[in-house]
């Protein structure tokens, strides 16, 4: 039986330069010639993969709002925003013809232990195991954000930071409070579960085997959505590094 085919894209969020919800990057002025000529370069090498569909990071529920405003973008009405949804998920849509985009994030946080304030305040080991990754990993980060946005892009979709990045939310299971395993229960009711959602999000929009789907997320959610859909075995996977490395003319 043929199957779809997915690349997901792991990418940090222009509009903050957040690559986590714990650590905050240094600002880039996205609008930049430059910034807007490596952006251009991204889409004419993602264009290479032709995806007949975009998910991207936005609430699901709100997708007649994002419906709305990728029109909006169309019609040339919508103000140019910093955000990676405006950035490369409505500009390579466009490119490519798309009538239409997909919102493909579900968080619901209610209920869920606030994991981060608690990391800031406790002393334990694991704790400082945390905050000592992500001090490094912002130190790096603010580097990378020096270099291409498509050399950016690469490194934070290779292998090693992809696994380094799920890495520290094995950690994260480890802590507890007064016995109370809190990490374990926000690693699994929060963390797994939306990326499952996510995952079942994604699978209920692939309605044609020759789909090609290209999920634009936050690098943090690489790991998992690679191990579903690995594990799942319902679609062919490529690996956008392929692409980002590909030797392509953009026309400036």
């Amino acid at each position: 039986m043929k199957k779809p085919t997915i690349m997901l894209l792991g990418t940090y969020h222009f509009d903050t330069s957040t690559v986590s919800d714990y650590k905050v990057t240094e600002e880039m002025d996205i609008f930049s010639d430059t910034k807007q000529n490596e952006i251009q370069e991204v889409l004419e090498k993602l264009s290479a993969f032709a995806p007949t569909k975009i998910i991207l990071e936005y609430p699901s529920k709100a997708q007649k709002e994002l419906s709305k405003t990728y029109e909006s973008y169309r019609k040339g009405e919508l103000k140019p925003q910093k955000n990676e949804i405006y950035q490369l998920g409505y500009k390579l849509a466009d490119m490519l013809g798309h009538d239409t985009i997909y919102a493909g994030d579900l968080n619901e946080e209610e209920g869920i232990p606030d994991i981060f304030s608690f990391i800031d305040e406790d002393s334990s080991d694991i704790a400082e195991k945390i905050k000592d990754f992500f001090d490094k990993w912002l130190k790096e980060a603010n580097q990378k954000l020096s270099s291409t946005v498509c050399d950016s892009l690469t490194f934070m979709n290779e292998p090693a930071y992809v696994k380094s990045m799920h890495q520290i939310y094995i950690d994260m299971s480890l802590l507890e409070y007064n016995g109370e395993p809190i990490g374990a229960k926000w690693v699994m009711h929060y963390w797994y579960y939306r990326n499952m959602l996510i995952y079942k999000k994604i699978v209920g929009l692939t309605t044609d085997p020759d789909d090609r789907i290209l999920v634009i997320y936050g690098a943090g959610h690489l790991y998992l959505l690679q191990q579903f859909c690995q594990e799942g075995d319902r679609f062919i996977i490529e690996n956008p590094t392929t692409y980002l490395t590909s030797a392509v003319t953009v026309n400036r």
